[in-house]
């Protein structure tokens, strides 16, 4: 890799061997092909955004939602509004060889991987909160406090933040002219090995583990519960405790069966380019672009379907939405009919006023 000494010494500019005057980016994708990346990855954008504002709103609105396990499931929506927002605009930048200038182009590059890293950080936090509500749920109200979640969620983005950032300065370097493209700029070794084999893997892997043990725990809990000699409205009550803890537990766990089935098809297709001599097609590649964004879009489907209490609130959002703007455009409509009906009654007094 080249240095920016490096590159003086040999008579060529930092800035120049990557953006050359009068040099365009070679076309790498053919126009129907792009657009239609484009129109999907925009759709993509717009349900990510929607689907995952309707979350927060629905948390800090609604008083039962908001709790300190829910607030993580607000991190983890961010996240997807940020891939919305800002990482699929990016990568449909990057797909055209767009930023020109090479710190634009590998901070761009940078925070698609950031937006990434938050959501596997995310979903490890959320784990180890269900591993404590059904494991240590004697002592989890005293140890989910909302200022350590909180602290919790600070740590989560600082360490995505940090690892999403190294492409800054670990980025393939050449002489010769470079356009933004993701695997001609970013070091497929940090990709594989630092990326995928370090950060990506390993944390959806203790995902699973913990997952399993809430499994276990929960099943051995209920077997223990319906063998106890204890009243009938006490031993319900407990068992549609665990239950419910449980079936939370599955919902946030099909988030991340979710998430391991949209990113490593893309991750795999790295793995394939960097270790053989086989390239994967551009059209697959594209594919598994949109399928690792289509994640954002899918947690809030996962929500409204296994989650009785983001279903209602959803409803009630959405109902409250639609009622607002009925009104305003009921208002809009009557308030000439309104202004005309006052001038009538004005006529009117002010014939009775003078005979």
């Amino acid at each position: 890799m080249f240095t920016e000494r490096d590159l003086t010494a040999m008579g060529l500019d930092w800035n120049m061997s990557w953006n050359s005057s009068g040099v365009d980016c070679p076309d790498k994708s053919y126009q129907l092909r792009f657009y239609v990346y484009t129109v999907v990855e925009v759709m993509i954008a717009f349900l990510s955004i929607f689907g995952n504002t309707l979350v927060c709103v629905a948390v800090l609105r609604g008083r039962r939602l908001r709790t300190p396990s829910n607030l993580l499931v607000v991190s983890l929506a961010v996240a997807d509004i940020c891939v919305g927002l800002f990482a699929i605009p990016f990568a449909i930048a990057t797909s055209v060889g767009l930023p020109l200038h090479p710190y634009a182009c590998c901070f761009t590059l940078s925070f698609i991987i950031i937006t990434t890293q938050t959501s596997i950080f995310g979903m490890l936090a959320i784990a180890v909160d269900r591993y404590m509500a059904v494991g240590l749920h004697l002592s989890y109200a005293r140890l989910a406090t909302t200022r350590r979640t909180c602290l919790t969620i600070a740590a989560t983005w600082a360490a995505a933040t940090v690892i999403g950032l190294v492409p800054m300065v670990w980025h393939r370097s050449q002489s010769a002219f470079i356009c933004c493209y993701f695997e001609e700029v970013i070091n497929m070794s940090y990709m594989v090995y630092f990326n995928f084999f370090g950060t990506v893997l390993p944390p959806l892997v203790v995902v699973a583990a913990i997952y399993t043990r809430v499994f276990l725990i929960a099943r051995s809990q209920l077997k223990k519960i319906s063998k106890l000699n204890i009243g009938l409205s006490i031993r319900d009550r407990r068992i549609a405790k665990i239950k419910r803890e449980l079936r939370v537990a599955v919902s946030l766990a099909m988030v991340v069966g979710a998430f391991a089935a949209s990113w490593l098809p893309l991750h795999i297709i790295n793995c394939i380019n960097f270790f053989t001599t086989t390239r994967v097609p551009n059209q697959v590649v594209l594919s598994a672009i949109v399928l690792s964004h289509a994640n954002s879009a899918a947690n809030p489907v996962i929500y409204t379907w296994r989650l009785e209490e983001f279903r209602n609130a959803f409803k009630a959002i959405l109902t409250s939405w639609c009622q607002q703007t009925f009104r305003q455009d009921e208002e809009r409509h009557l308030k000439p009919v309104r202004s005309y009906a006052q001038l009538n009654m004005i006529e009117m007094q002010k014939s009775r006023s003078f005979p």
